[in-house]
C-alpha cells in the first residue's frame, strides 16, 4: 500500500518556500488520483514517490542555504499555506472535488493541482469551466490557477514535462497565464470539452477504449488489448 503520507509531506516542503503568489495567503487543493498511470503498479508508484521525495528535498535544502535573510518571510509563507489533499474514487470525482474545492475557497490566492492524468486533468479544468459559466469564478482572476502534474501514462496535457520541472514550477518558477480550450458538441450528446486535442475516427475510437481498458486491468495489459482492439474497428 501506497504511502500518502509521505507523498504529502513531499508537498509540504514544496510550498514551505514557495514564492508563487508571494506572501498572499494561499489555499492549495491536491486532487490525487491514486490510479493514475505512475501509481497504477507498485514499482512505478515508489520510484514516483522515491523521485518527488528527492526533488521537495532538494528544493528544501536550495530553500534553506538562502535562508539566512528570509527566514521571517519563510516562516510566514508557511503559515500562510492551507494545503488540502482529496483522493478520486470514481470516474468524475476529480471534476466534483474541484467544484466543492473552488465554491468554498478561502484565501486570496487559491491553487488546484491536478495529481494525476490526461483524464483527471481534464475533469479539473471542466470544473474551473463550470465555475466560469455559472459566474463564481472570474476567467481573468489571476489570484487563482491550475497545476497539472505529470503523473498519467502520456501526460501530453500536463503543464511540465517531469517532476522536477513540477516542482520547480510550484516553488514560483513559472507564471499565471490563461490557456483555451476546445468545446465539442456532439449531436445529441451533450457538451464536451478539450484541453489537449480533439479526435475523431479511429483516433477517438483508442483514446475512449483506452480509457475503458484502463479502469479493468492492470500494469500494462490494457495497451496490448487496446492495440488488437483496432484490428476490428469498423469506419463509420
Amino acid at each position: 500500500m501506497l504511502d500518502w503520507r509521505r507523498f504529502e509531506r513531499a508537498f509540504e516542503r514544496v510550498f514551505a518556500s514557495s514564492t508563487l503568489f508571494g506572501d498572499t495567503p494561499m489555499t492549495v487543493d491536491v486532487v490525487v488520483n491514486p490510479y493514475a498511470g505512475r501509481f497504477s503498479s507498485e514499482r512505478r508508484a515508489v520510484a514516483t514517490l522515491a523521485e518527488l521525495d528527492a526533488e521537495s528535498a532538494s528544493a528544501e535544502t536550495a530553500s534553506a542555504q538562502t535562508a539566512s535573510a528570509a527566514d521571517e518571510r519563510d516562516t510566514r509563507r508557511r503559515q500562510n499555506v492551507a494545503l488540502r489533499f482529496h483522493h478520486t474514487r470514481y470516474v468524475g470525482h476529480a471534476r466534483e472535488i474541484a467544484r466543492r474545492a473552488i465554491s468554498r475557497r478561502d484565501s486570496p490566492a487559491h491553487l488546484i493541482v491536478s495529481a494525476g492524468g490526461d483524464g483527471t486533468h481534464g475533469e479539473v479544468l471542466s470544473a474551473y469551466l463550470d465555475a466560469a459559466e455559472s459566474h463564481s469564478l472570474q476567467e481573468d482572476d489571476r489570484s487563482f490557477a491550475l497545476m497539472r502534474l505529470p503523473l498519467g501514462t502520456g501526460n501530453d496535457g500536463a503543464d511540465a514535462a517531469s517532476i522536477a520541472e513540477a516542482v520547480a514550477m510550484l516553488r514560483g518558477a513559472a507564471d499565471v497565464h490563461r490557456t483555451g480550450h476546445l468545446v465539442i458538441r456532439p449531436a445529441g450528446m451533450g457538451e464536451f470539452f478539450g484541453f489537449n486535442i480533439a479526435s475523431i475516427g479511429l483516433d477517438a475510437y483508442v483514446a475512449e477504449l483506452t480509457n475503458r481498458l484502463k479502469r479493468r486491468f492492470g500494469g500494462d495489459l490494457y495497451k496490448v488489448i487496446a492495440d488488437i482492439a483496432t484490428l476490428f474497428y469498423e469506419q463509420i
